[in-house]
Formats: C-alpha cells, structure tokens, sequence
C-alpha cells in the first residue's frame, strides 16, 4: 500500500473516475486498517454480483484509492465504490465509516504486518503495541495517523452523507448492517439475496477462497504463506492478548475514541472494574496454564510408566512363550519315554510267554528245590 496526501488524491481520483462519475457519485468505504473493510467489500460484493465475488476479483468490484489507475476508470459497479483507510478528507463526500474496537484492531493489525512483512519477524507483541499507540507501526500506518485521531477526524466530521458500521454490528448481524449500508447507498435491498451474500462473505467461505486462489493473487503469493489473510474476525481477541499494562497504556493513548464509540464508559468506577476482569482473568489464564503443565507433565509420567509396564509385560510374556516351549518339549520327552517303556514291557510280556522263559523258570524253581545255587 502507498499513501496520497490530499492534493495528491485530488488528482489521482479525477484522472481515475469513469466517464460520467464525479466524486458526489462515489460511495468511499473508509476504515483504519484491519477494521473488516475486505469483509464489506466481499458483503457489498457479493450482493452485487449474485455471489461471485472473490479473491481474483475484488479489486474490481469495489476497487481501491491505493489501486491503479484502471481498476477504477473500469469499474462497471454502480453505484461506484471505492475504499480507502484515509484519515478525513473533505474530498470524500459520501462515506461508510467502518469502526472496530481498537484492542481488536491493533491484534489484527500486528498479525497482518508480520505475513506482509511490513515489520521484522521478530518482533515481539509488545513492541508493536507501543509503535501502533503512536502510530508508527510501519510506513503505511505512519501516514494515517493513530486509530484514536483516525476515529475522531471522521467523527468530528461526519455529515448526512456519512454511515457509521461497527464490526460488532456486522458480526452480530451481518444481514441487517448489509441491508443499512445497502439503503445508504440508494440501492433497494432485496432480502433473500442479501442473506445469499452474507452466507457466501462467510469468513469460512473466504478462507476456504484464499487456500483456493493464493497463487492467483500476487499480494498473497509474496506474503508469508504460514499466515493467513483471512485469520480469525473474532469480537474481544485482544482479551487473550493484551496483559493489564498494555491495556492501561492503550486506553490513555485511546481511551477518548473508546468511549466515543461506546466501547469504554465513561465511569471511572466501571473502568477499574473492567481493568480488574481483565487481571482476575489473565490470572486465572495463568493458574489454567500451569494447571495445564502439571496435567502434561502427570501425563508424560503416567506414558512411561505404562512404556515400562508395557516392557515388562513384553518381557513375561516372552518368558512365557519360552517356559510353554521348555514345557512342550518336556512333554515330548515324556511321551518318547513313555512310548519306549511300553516297547519294553510289550517285550519282557513276550520273553515271558515263550518256551524257553518257561523252561527257564522250570529249571530255577528245580535248582531251588535241590538246594543248588541259582545264578
């Protein structure tokens, strides 16, 4: 991305417009960086084309102040929309302001920075968080100033042709901001096909789109391919982000453009109650994580010992099969001797039943008779 000062967008958006549209004509979809303004376009897109908006044509749909000159002079969308994260300008005459809780936004904004390697790899969350308070993240976020000044520039400015969205809103009820935005930019909402439109502008269907047409889309293909675009458009995931000094810092740095728009109250009591939540939580986080290390190291102790256990009983069993093999053996023996006795019996019983063992037999008890000697 690249930012235009005030003349120079001047310029540049006369020489672009197609033939016929002025800036009065042009609907500037305006937000700070990682507010949900790609999830507007793909809404507003959608609607448009009967759902065949996507990552390869986007651009085109609802084209960019950043973009070259012919993706806008092109532009066969009507009416004309073109978004930019500008901070305000009087050149944009009718504006969909979209807002995001700015905790959220800088979480999104540190993620999106490390894919499109806007920042060194790494750093820490941290250390980005003190550069976005200040608004000097990277050089695209240096040019428009801090999320607080961003908010109230447009808010201090707003006019009957401006239409505030909060992402809240959207992802709460994204049918009925769709329709808002819709009516706001003259367009009679047709219902059913604003529901197709928020079904198929779903963040599962747009990450899906982006695994499908990441070597279509050159800004994708030269970012980290690890990360993704379409990460995870959650409400309050800064809560898992954010420790009790980072929040403090914030809210000084930002708290006035919270409160504006109603994300932080004014009660300084409510203030130090929603500060101590957020402590009692990080602290219960804690006390879950070492909870969760014992748990791991109990199951790590319980896995060896069921290896050893598992050994062990290896072990008895080959001892086992060693014993039952001993065993079979034995009995093999025992049945050959067995086999060898009955052969022998089988020939004494036949010895004795012959002639000459009778003779034999006769002759000894005759020898006894006369008192001869027998052997």
């Amino acid at each position: 991305m690249s930012s235009l000062t005030l003349e120079e967008q001047q310029i540049a958006l006369n020489g672009k417009l197609p033939n016929g549209i002025t800036l009065d004509d042009v609907i500037f979809l305006v937000s700070y960086p990682k507010s949900g303004n790609t999830w507007v376009r793909f809404l507003i897109g959608n609607y448009l084309t009967e759902d065949k908006c996507d990552f390869t044509n986007y651009r085109q749909i609802l084209p960019s102040i950043y973009d070259g000159r012919d993706l806008i002079e092109n532009s066969k969308t009507r009416p004309l929309y073109i978004t930019s994260h500008a901070s305000y300008t009087p050149i944009y005459k009718k504006v969909i302001y979209v807002v995001r809780h700015g905790m959220d936004v800088a979480v999104s904004y540190y993620y999106f920075c490390l894919k499109f390697r806007t920042i060194p790899q790494k750093t820490k969350f941290h250390d980005f968080i003190l550069l976005f308070n200040y608004g000097f993240t990277d050089h695209f976020n240096a040019s428009i100033g801090t999320w607080s000044n961003h908010v109230h520039g447009w808010l201090d400015n707003a006019s009957s042709n401006f239409l505030l969205i909060s992402y809240e809103d959207l992802k709460n009820n994204p049918i009925q901001q769709l329709e808002k935005m819709l009516i706001f930019s003259g367009i009679k909402p047709n219902h059913e096909a604003v529901k197709t439109a928020v079904l198929a502008s779903s963040f599962e269907k747009m990450q899906n789109l982006e695994l499908k047409q990441y070597s279509d889309v050159p800004e994708l293909i030269n970012s980290d391919p690890s990360m993704n675009f379409v990460r995870k458009g959650q409400i309050g995931e800064s809560q898992d982000c954010f420790n009790a000094e980072q929040m403090n810092s914030f809210i000084k740095f930002h708290g006035s453009a919270l409160i504006r728009l109603g994300y932080l109250s004014e009660n300084p009591k409510l203030l130090q109650q929603t500060q101590s939540q957020l402590q009692q939580t990080q602290s219960q986080l804690q006390q879950t994580q070492s909870q969760l290390q014992q748990t791991q190291s109990q199951l790590q102790q319980t896995q060896s010992q069921l290896q050893q256990t598992q050994s062990q009983l290896q072990q008895t069993q080959s001892q086992l099969q060693q014993t039952q093999s001993q065993l079979q053996q034995t009995q093999s023996q025992l049945q050959q001797t067995q086999s060898q006795l009955q052969q022998t019996e089988q020939r004494i019983a036949a010895m004795e039943s012959s002639k000459f063992w009778k003779m034999r037999q006769a002759w000894f008890r005759i020898k006894q008779i006369v008192g001869l000697p027998i052997n």
